[in-house]
């Protein structure tokens, strides 16, 4: 199906992937979202993907669904480099929430997951000597397909008695992920995979080598830094936008 013909009516996700939504009803989300934010003028501020009204609702939702728990959240673990739009745009958000309560901001790390034959030692090695100070964690990715790599995060979660929850823009519909994943999963769409629109930003400036043994992305020039700089400032206005949406 073309992102560009999907309805707000089909942004409700099938009860296929673990927990779209814990207490939302969808369908009065998206009528909230319409009320009280102008999709269609802010989409004009914004670029692709951010300028995709898809887009803005799906961010919506998520902001909507997390509002309770945004100010609970003291660590982002953001899941591999391209993932890293997206851990900004809740970084923002969690700290408008903390700062009103007088919170610490809250940490941010970007780890680089291997899925497959690599191992994740060093992944490990970084979460035992974090874990306490982590404390409740939100990981954060754009898009789930096979979902190996999360899965391998979230083992290592749980096995360091972290409380976690996993949030990303979308999700593989035809695909059953394991409860280490579903138990903790929140998603905005299984309906197109529209997390994969921040691969094209190339993760800020970093990238990720299965080969390589850190358990953190890769820093590199990056010869588009005006388009990057870009997508930061409108990772700047859809979370100063969409902040609406927690009064």
């Amino acid at each position: 199906m073309p992102f560009e013909n999907i309805k707000s009516s089909e942004l409700a996700s099938q009860e296929i992937v673990g927990q779209p939504h814990r207490h939302l009803n969808e369908g009065e989300a998206i009528k909230r979202i319409e009320r009280e934010i102008d999709v269609a003028s802010l989409a004009k501020k914004l670029v692709q993907p951010f300028a995709d009204q898809v887009m803005i609702k799906i961010f919506g939702l998520l902001v909507l669904e997390l509002k309770e728990r945004f100010n609970q959240y003291d660590t982002i673990l953001s899941d591999d480099a391209s993932g890293r739009l997206v851990s900004l745009f809740f970084e923002k958000i969690i700290n408008q929430q903390r700062e009103e309560e007088s919170k610490n901001k809250t940490k941010i790390y970007f780890l680089a997951m291997r899925g497959g034959r690599y191992s994740n030692d060093e992944v490990v090695e970084f979460i035992d000597s974090k874990k306490d100070e982590l404390g409740r964690v939100l990981v954060v990715t754009e898009h789930m397909a096979g979902g190996r790599h999360m899965e391998n995060l979230a083992d290592i979660l749980e096995k360091s008695n972290i409380d976690f929850d996993i949030v990303t823009i979308s999700a593989d519909g035809s695909r059953q992920y394991s409860d280490q994943v579903t138990n903790h999963l929140i998603y905005g769409t299984d309906a197109a995979p529209k997390g994969l629109a921040f691969f094209q930003y190339g993760g800020l400036g970093v990238k990720k080598d299965d080969r390589q043994l850190s358990p953190h992305p890769q820093r590199i020039k990056n010869p588009e830094a005006e388009k990057l700089g870009e997508a930061r400032r409108n990772i700047n206005i859809l979370a100063e936008e969409l902040s609406k949406l927690l009064k």
